[in-house]
C-alpha cells in the first residue's frame, strides 16, 4: 500500500511539473490530457492487477487497520478471511455472470500477526442456475487461487 501511494504521489508531482512547463495553446491541452490518462491508469492499477494477474489474496493487512486495536487476533483473522471470501465471491460472480444468491463461498486459512493471510482451501457451493456453471467455476478458481479448491452443487431434496 505504501508503494502504491508513493507511486501515485510521484506521478501526480511529475504531471503537475510537466503541465506547468508545457507551452501554451493546443500543446498544453494535449499534454494535460495525456498526463491525466497516465494519472488515471496509475490510480486504477490495483484493479488491473486483480483482474489480469489473478488473485493474490495473501496480504489483507490494509483491512486490519479498519478495526479496533482491542480485537483479538483470532477475531481479526476471521474478519480478514471473510473479507477475502467476499472479495473472491464478488469477483467470481461478476466475471462469470453468476447470481451471488446462488453461490456460497467459504475460505479456510490462517492469519499471522502481521495480517498476512494464507489461504489453504476454498469451497464453493452452487445452487439454481449457477450449478450448470460448475466447470467454469472450477476453472476460474484453478486460475485465480493457489490452494486446494472444491466446487459442490447443492441439490434441493424437495
Amino acid at each position: 500500500m505504501q508503494a502504491y501511494l508513493t507511486t501515485v504521489i510521484l506521478v501526480c508531482s511529475v504531471a503537475a511539473i510537466a503541465s506547468a512547463l508545457a507551452a501554451e495553446g493546443k500543446t498544453k491541452k494535449h499534454v494535460r490530457f495525456l498526463l491525466s490518462l497516465i494519472v488515471m491508469l496509475v490510480l486504477l492499477s490495483p484493479l488491473v492487477n486483480l483482474t489480469s494477474d489473478g488473485w493474490d489474496l495473501q496480504d489483507f493487512s490494509w483491512i486490519a487497520g479498519n478495526h479496533a486495536d482491542g480485537e483479538q487476533d483470532g477475531e481479526r483473522g476471521e474478519v480478514l478471511l471473510r473479507a477475502a471470501a467476499n472479495a473472491l465471491s464478488d469477483a467470481m460472480c461478476g466475471d462469470l455472470n453468476i447470481s451471488a444468491a446462488e453461490v456460497k463461498l467459504g475460505i479456510d486459512g490462517e492469519v499471522d500477526g502481521d495480517g498476512q493471510v494464507r489461504i489453504t482451501r476454498v469451497t464453493v457451493t452452487l445452487s439454481g442456475e449457477a450449478a450448470a456453471r460448475r466447470e467454469a467455476v472450477r476453472a476460474y478458481l484453478k486460475r485465480q487461487m493457489k490452494c486446494d479448491c472444491e466446487v459442490r452443487v447443492y441439490v434441493n431434496a424437495d
